[in-house]
Parts: structure tokens; sequence; C-alpha cells
């Protein structure tokens, strides 16, 4: 039996912040500037109720926990403050509010990323004044500089290729990498001509297990279509290095259906070399509703392909269906951002973007189909299960919100896995970067089909793209500025 975990609080961007204020009624009444008197000593490390704090701060204490269901976050800061008006507690603002100041407190508390600033009186009224993204330092080594750096993939000879949405593949040697030298942008193997809109764009790298001998780095994007300036052509394309530039790009699949003229969204996806030796690629819907579950068309899907040509790997679920499309693996996925391979059983696992709750991570298994789109809402629903299809393993959630309410999604991104005995107190699990809170997350997995969460922790909150480790094992994941390394030191007290 699969069990289902939600993700716990975390971490969130600032129009996620923004969403949840104005749920959670701020913006109220009471919103003028405050003059500070004097500063409070910090409060504890957690709000406990039981410790005889003020009453104005127990009342914030109080609120935090009926708002998001859980015992309040860490407390950052308690401030003793002086209002010039009274309202905090009153539903709507009257006269008397500006003519009475009054003692409170700032309170604020810090779940993952964001700060939820209270503001209360003497009288134990409070009110959420503002929710506000938390700035923090990477914690990881900036090892090489690139915007949206979607995918990367190492070489055996010390490489780290990578590519960026707006067309440019590049490579930087591992080897040579000092860290308190200047950060570079790495040298340039190939620039793609890339319609990058929206989603779209260069998205997708792989570097063949067969590196060695064929010299084959595979990408897979979106190019402009000469008949259409409103849509575009997703294609997986083979490059061959030949002293560090990328030479005689051949197309390997071309013949998908034209991206949505109206947004440019849902093409996944990225690829991978599986322990069969096979070549997978992730496809979403690209926002055309009944493809995902139309076995015909190969949005939707993981399709598993042979390397030398692009055409279907023998052993397909669906090779004998002539109204198949015989490349297809699995089915009924709406915008899968990737994917990764279990190290031990070689079982696939890849969360699924749903289109504003319901985020899911699936375990992918030939032939299987995964619901979409019965399997995902636009609205709230109670339950993200048996909706159709096979149910998710887990399921992902912005904080404060469960994965049923709409806009509790986190876009989880890339995903890799880890592996046991590089990074103290982590085995092998399942790391993922969610696009929207920034969190690298960490799923470790029991039962004997391994599709039960154990352990959920968060790791760091900047990693927004992608995640891979290299031969040794250690974490690189991109953000904003490029590419980072994450060595075993910066997690010591992570998983204590």
């Amino acid at each position: 039996m699969r069990s289902i975990t939600r993700a716990g609080i975390g971490a969130g961007l600032l129009v996620v912040a923004a969403l949840l204020l104005a749920a959670c009624g701020g913006g109220g009444p009471g919103g003028t500037s405050a003059t500070p008197t004097s500063n409070a000593p910090t409060a504890e490390a957690r709000c406990d109720l039981g410790e005889t704090q003020p009453p104005p701060v127990l009342a914030a204490c109080e609120d935090m926990l009926l708002r998001f269901d859980q015992p309040p976050e860490d407390v950052v800061s308690v401030t003793a403050r002086e209002w010039p008006n009274a309202c905090l507690g009153v539903p709507e603002p009257a006269e008397v509010c500006a003519q009475a100041p009054v003692s409170g407190y700032v309170v604020v508390f810090a779940i993952g990323i964001i700060h939820y600033t209270y503001h209360t009186d003497e009288n134990s009224g409070v009110r959420l004044a503002s929710v506000d993204l938390k700035e923090s330092q990477p914690a990881g080594q900036l090892v090489v500089s690139g915007r949206a750096v979607v995918a990367f993939d190492f070489t055996p000879d010390g490489r780290l290729f990578f590519n960026q949405q707006l067309g440019q593949i590049r490579w930087i040697d591992l080897n040579a990498w000092d860290p308190a030298a200047r950060v570079g942008d790495g040298e340039l193997f190939a620039e793609v001509e890339t319609y990058h809109e929206s989603e779209c764009g260069l998205i997708g790298l792989a570097v063949d297990p067969e590196f060695a001998t064929n010299h084959y780095i595979y990408v897979y994007g979106t190019q402009p279509d000469p008949t259409n300036e409103k849509s575009s052509k997703a294609r997986l394309i083979r490059y061959t290095d030949v002293d560090g530039k990328g030479e005689d790009p051949t197309v390997l699949v071309g013949d998908l259906p034209l991206t949505n003229p109206v947004t440019c969204a849902h093409i996944g996806g990225n690829i991978h070399f599986g322990p069969d030796g096979y070549l997978y690629l992730s496809i979403g819907n690209m926002q055309f509703k009944d493809t995902a579950d139309d076995l015909s068309s190969p949005l939707g899907k993981i399709l598993r392909l042979d390397k030398a040509d692009g055409s279907a790997a023998p052993g397909n679920p669906f090779a004998d269906d002539p109204d198949a499309d015989p490349r297809i693996f699995a089915y009924g996925l709406r915008n899968p951002f990737d994917f990764a391979f279990h190290p031990q059983t070689g079982v696939i696992y890849s969360p699924d973007n749903g289109p504003g709750n319901c985020d899911e991570l699936n375990i992918i298994e030939a032939g299987m189909d995964y619901g979409h789109p019965g399997s995902t809402l636009d609205v709230d629903t109670e339950s993200c299960l048996g909706l159709g299809g096979v149910d998710p393993i887990y399921l992902f959630a912005l904080p404060g919100t469960s994965p049923e309410e709409f806009q509790s999604n986190v876009a989880p991104a890339g995903v890799t896995f880890l592996s046991e005995g590089v990074y103290p107190g982590l085995g092998t699990g399942l790391l993922v970067c969610e696009f929207l809170t920034r969190i690298l997350r960490y799923l470790e997995f029991e039962g004997p089909n391994l599709d039960e969460v154990a352990r959920d922790l968060v790791l760091i909150e900047d990693c927004r793209y992608n995640v891979a480790t290299d031969d040794e094992g250690i974490i690189y994941y991109s953000f904003d500025r490029g590419i980072y390394r994450l060595p075993p030191e910066a997690l010591a007290e992570v998983a204590e």
C-alpha cells in the first residue's frame, strides 16, 4: 500500500507570499507606520504556548496555530512598539483609532524563507501585517555563471556541460575549477536557434553513457517554426564533441506537434539515459487538454527511445498497438519537468505539475496511465487521490496550504537521487528542486516498493531549476546566477 505524505511548511516566492497575505486578511485597519520605543529580548527559538510570554505574543502564536493548522514555527524577533492607533483587533477603522496610541509588539515568525510579521496591541489584539521573502546567501559555492541554467550533466573526463534556456550549450572543466578564483561563464559548445518564450527554450541535456568513445551530447528544446511565428517545434538533437565544440547536429526527434500558439508551455521536459541504456524523454501536454491520455499523441508522456535514431526502443509497452505511438513508455502526465532512476531498483520517480494544486510525485511504470487530464483540477478539491490513473506517492504544497487547495503548487522541477554515504546523516534519497519555493527537498523512501516517504527534509532554500550529482556523489544545483556546488559540510546540521 502506498502512503501519501504532504510537503511540510517550507518556503515561497514573493508573489505567493502576497497571495497568502491576501488570503489571511492582511492590509486591514491599523496599517499605519509604527514608532519604535524599545527592543524586547528575542523570544525563545520556538513559539511555545506554554511559556510565560506577554499576552499579545501568545495571541500572535495562537493566530499562527489557527492559520496554518500546525504548531507555530520559529520566532525571529519580538520588538516592543508604540502604535499611533488602537485598531489592531477591530475589523473596521474608527475615529478613535487615530487618537489613542497604545503599546504592543511586532512579532516576526519564520516559516522556511517566508517571514510573517504580526502587529499586536496590549489587549491581545493581533493582525497579520506583512508577508515577506527572507533574503539569504546561497548555500553552495558558485561554480559557473549563467542565466536560466535549466539542465546539466557530467562527462567522464571531468567536464560539466550545461544549457541555458535562451539557447547556449556551454561547459566548464571541473578539474581546473578553483573556488577562490573569479567565476566565469564556461566555454561555448554550441548555440542553438531557440524559441524561448514563456516556459519554452533549451531545457533538457544528457551526456551519452559511452561519451568516452562516441563523444555525444543530447539536448531537448524548442526551435522557431517557419510556418507559424506564434508556435515552435520541440526537438531532440544530438551533438558530437570535437575539441570542446558541438559538431554534426543531428535531429533524433523532430516530429512532435507544434507548441500551443496561445502560450508556449508544458513541453516538459528533460532527457536521461536509463540503466537499460535507452534514452528517456519527458514531454508535457503543451497545454492541449486531451493529448495526455491519447496514445496516438506523444504529448503528456515519457518516451523511451533508441539513441541511434530516436526511434522506439525495443520492448516498449505499446509497440504492438497500431493506433499508438510506439515510443510511449508511460502516459497521462501534465507537465513532468524531470525524472530520475532509483540507483538500486532502476525505477523512475517523476514529479508532475498540477494546474494550481495537486503537484505530484509518481513512480513511473511501463504502460501505466497517470490520470491527466482527469486527475488534475484548477479549483479546490477534497482529495488529489482517486481522480483517475495511478495515484501519486507524495503531494507537494506551499507553506500554510494543503495540496488540494488551489494556488498551493510549488512547481517541482529538477530531480536526482543522492547516494548513501556522501552527506552525513543522509542516505539514498530523492532530491527535488522546487521552482516556486526555491527549496531543495530530500525524500527518503521505505517499504517493499520504496513508495512510502520515511523522511522529508528541507536541505537548502536557493534551488530553482535543476539538481544533479557528480561521480563522487557531490550535489550541484542551479539557481538564478548559475550552477552551485554543495559540499557535504554545508549540510552538516540539516540531517541531525
